[in-house]
């Protein structure tokens, strides 16, 4: 008898991986896979955040306050790939990186000079300024396809 698919839920990222996870606030965040699920954690993996730490006052994310925690299966996705030279108008629905805490579902609200870009939050509750080099395309990961699709 074969398996159709993996015999835990979710086993697509294996050890070393580099992924996205989502966190509160809907901010996705990098991470990379210390643990597939398993027999203990069927629905989860354990990684480690490449951009999180406990400590507010030491931002060398190579020590001991790095954040690492078991995550849900559904909560992990991969890197979108990287889109050079992207030009957003007013009203594309984009990720900023924010806080150097991950990417965050944002709109265009305005274009400004130097190749920045005011984006809105929350219905419009938070605006910021974003350079154009932390801002992406919101793509969605769904059923193993970036949408919108990538343009090649």
């Amino acid at each position: 008898m074969s398996l159709s698919h993996p015999p835990f839920a979710g086993a697509f990222f294996k050890r070393g991986d580099t992924v996205e996870v989502l966190r509160p606030h809907l901010v996705y965040s990098l991470a990379t896979v210390l643990q597939p699920p398993g027999p203990t954690h069927r629905n989860h993996y354990f990684v480690q955040f490449q951009t999180l730490n406990n400590n507010t006052n030491n931002i060398n994310n190579y020590d001991e306050s790095i954040v690492r925690e078991y995550v849900r299966v559904d909560d992990v996705r991969p890197v979108p790939p990287v889109e050079l030279n992207m030009f957003f108008m007013i009203g594309n629905v984009v990720d900023a990186f924010v806080d150097n805490e991950g990417w965050r579902k944002g709109e265009i609200r305005e274009i400004l000079e130097n190749s920045r870009y005011e984006i809105v939050f929350d219905e419009g509750k938070l605006v910021q300024e974003f350079d154009q080099w932390n801002v992406r395309l919101h793509r969605v990961w769904d059923d193993g396809c970036w949408n919108p699709p990538l343009q090649l």
